[in-house]
């Protein structure tokens, strides 16, 4: 209210003062419509298959002006267009992430189960159709493959399941994963820039209102696949998969997920301790005469292992400079070096099952040439590496030494009294 050149405000005026009124009635009015056009378009965002952004841009930000008009004229107004918003994106986002989640747990392709341990008993691993151990399926739960093809396509679209049904396609747990938490990258982004945009608001509040349930929606649905997940590398891959997403949001300047890389993050490592635990029990309470007949060849937890280890160490690789674990890498190098310790007595007892010095001694090496074998295929180096080599070298000469000891007896016994009595000469 400027003041006139006669110092009184226009609306003190006589004319002023009959207009007043009129203003007012426009206001109210004004705002009448402003209120029932933002909550009839807000309503359309719950309709079935509508598309949301395009209400976005066209109806709502469109118009953000008259958002304004609301904010500064008629505040309570505002904040009931505001509520009325939250509540039917929150609804229907819900809608739309449970939709998907039930979508694309059809796809799922069950990679490892409780009997997928290093050193399961042998009854446990047969096949339904023969009496002999199921190594068919041994790169499923142990080795990597190109299940690390997941980390390459972090920022790519989210699956499309009609797409995947056409094909009869089936992924492992951390590609749905990746693809949800995609999905919610993308509304994140998109929602947080809308209440910037529309509604002033660079605070998280709005925001978060939104997305309380479908976040809860989210971890929720992850903790239900890990009470029952045996699956050590897809938990590796989707931590990974956790850090690399939350650089993509980093590189967006769109921070409203950090806490709920967080609440995933603690919900994925406590499992994976779990699951190495329970590798690790199963090789030092192995009880050989379960484990299936030992002869020369390389045993079936040899091949469990080596692949384990191998996988392991190639997803490891990296994540201390990235400080992605939080002290996590160095729970990984401790339990794998108890893991080798493990697999190196369980194969000492295991050859403890063959009749004879020499048999053991060519089990023993057999078992840790496969070891590195693996290791070799996976183009492995490093400390696990160098300690298999150097063992491996230590057994070999032990062998050597079993076959003179057999073959040269009385030669070797000649060479070594007489090595003894020159010695004796000699210090005489």
């Amino acid at each position: 209210q400027q003041e006139s050149s006669l110092g009184i405000a226009p609306s003190e005026t006589v004319a002023g003062q009959e207009v007043v009124p009129e203003l007012e009635k426009l206001r109210l009015k004004a705002v009448a419509k402003v209120r029932e056009y933002m909550l009839q378009k807000i309503g359309e965002l719950r309709k079935p298959k509508t598309n949301v952004q395009i209400i976005q841009k066209t109806a709502l930000l469109k118009y953000h002006h008259l958002m304004e008009f609301l904010m500064e004229k008629a505040p309570e107004v505002a904040e009931e267009v505001r509520t009325t918003y939250v509540d039917s994106m929150g609804r229907t986002l819900h809608a739309l992430f449970k939709a998907y989640h039930s979508q694309l747990s059809k796809l799922d392709m069950e990679i490892a189960n409780k009997y997928d341990m290093i050193a399961v008993e042998e009854n446990a691993t047969k096949s339904v159709f023969s009496s002999k151990v199921d190594l068919s399926k041994r790169g499923d739960a142990f080795s990597l493959g190109g299940r690390d093809q997941v980390l390459e396509n972090v920022d790519v679209g989210p699956i499309l399941v009609h797409l995947a049904q056409a094909e009869e396609a089936r992924y492992p747990y951390e590609a749905l994963f990746r693809s949800i938490i995609k999905h919610l990258m993308d509304s994140a982004t998109n929602e947080y820039l809308f209440g910037i945009d529309f509604f002033n608001d660079r605070s998280f509040e709005t925001f978060n209102l939104i997305f309380a349930r479908t976040i809860s929606l989210c971890l929720e649905n992850l903790e239900n696949y890990l009470f029952t997940c045996w699956d050590a590398i897809g938990l590796l891959l989707m931590i990974k998969v956790v850090h690399a997403q939350r650089l993509v949001m980093q590189r967006r300047r769109i921070p409203v997920l950090d806490s709920v890389f967080d609440r995933i993050n603690m919900l994925l490592w406590p499992r994976l301790k779990v699951i190495l635990d329970a590798n690790l029990r199963s090789v030092e309470q192995a009880q050989p005469r379960k484990l299936g007949s030992v002869t020369k060849n390389p045993h079936y937890v040899t091949r469990r292992y080596s692949e384990f280890t191998a996988s392991i160490l190639t997803l490891h690789g990296g994540m201390e400079s990235l400080g992605i674990a939080g002290g996590g890498e160095d729970m990984l190098r401790n339990d794998l070096t108890k893991l080798r310790a493990g697999i190196v007595e369980l194969l000492k007892r295991l050859s403890e099952e063959l009749p004879s010095p020499k048999q053991r001694l060519v089990f023993l090496i057999n078992n840790y040439d496969q070891i590195l074998s693996v290791f070799a295929e996976r183009n492995m180096v490093g400390e696990e590496t160098a300690w298999f080599d150097e063992t491996l070298a230590q057994h070999r000469g032990l062998f050597v030494e079993e076959e003179l000891s057999q073959g040269f007896s009385q030669l070797i016994a000649f060479v070594q009294q007489t090595e003894a009595a020159m010695a004796g000469s000699k210090a005489a």
